[in-house]
């Protein structure tokens, strides 16, 4: 069943990370340039050969290594950050938009059409798509929609689906005297903001 509409006081209250498992907790995203070689699609390869990595590369050609691991601050039982609302919490971390999460649109939900993910077992069927010149230089590459492709129907772990909870639900993360404060401080984020990574 398709949740309400909801109108703007009702959007602002509702809780954006109340039903996600906090993907943005779980792994490091680590900006990388795009492989123009055949030595820097085999450092990629390499990357790939340790546990918990993989390459995203997204709809607008942004290319990053992931590492699978654990936030410190992040308790897994309870899919929450334990620093949030203090003054130790990294401003990456206080200032994102949780309206229009990347992460959950990227690692969450099912079917992304805005990123491919590449793990060791992804990687060596797509690498063999790319072309080389005699200098080592690549000469042509799958685009985004081949890539996706390629990696149709190829299972990749983790797979985090969301949790079984009630994303209009205020936030429990936050003691109740900080709550309105909290809902107030998300009526004056941009909906439709630029993620940044």
């Amino acid at each position: 069943m398709a949740a309400p509409d909801l109108n703007f006081v009702e959007f602002s209250q509702r809780n954006p990370c109340a039903d996600c498992p906090a993907p943005c907790c779980q792994l490091q995203l680590i900006p990388h340039r795009r492989p123009t070689t055949f030595m820097d699609t085999d450092f990629l390869h390499y990357m790939l050969l340790f546990p918990h990595t993989e390459v995203v590369v997204t709809l607008t050609d942004n290319w990053s290594i992931v590492k699978w691991e654990d936030c410190r601050a992040f308790e897994a039982s309870k899919h929450m950050c334990k620093l949030h609302n203090t003054p130790a919490k990294p401003r990456t971390c206080s200032t994102y938009n949780p309206y229009n999460c990347w992460y959950k649109r990227s690692f969450v939900l099912n079917d992304s059409r805005e990123v491919y993910r590449l793990d060791l077992e992804r990687f060596e069927v797509w690498v063999n798509e790319i072309q080389f010149a005699e200098d080592g230089k690549s000469i042509s590459m799958p685009n985004f929609e081949r890539s996706l492709d390629i990696v149709k129907g190829m299972p990749i772990a983790p797979h985090i689906g969301l949790l079984s909870g009630n994303a209009s639900a205020s936030d429990p993360r936050l003691p109740a005297a900080n709550q309105q404060s909290e809902n107030n401080n998300r009526r004056q984020m941009p909906i439709g903001g630029k993620e940044s990574f």
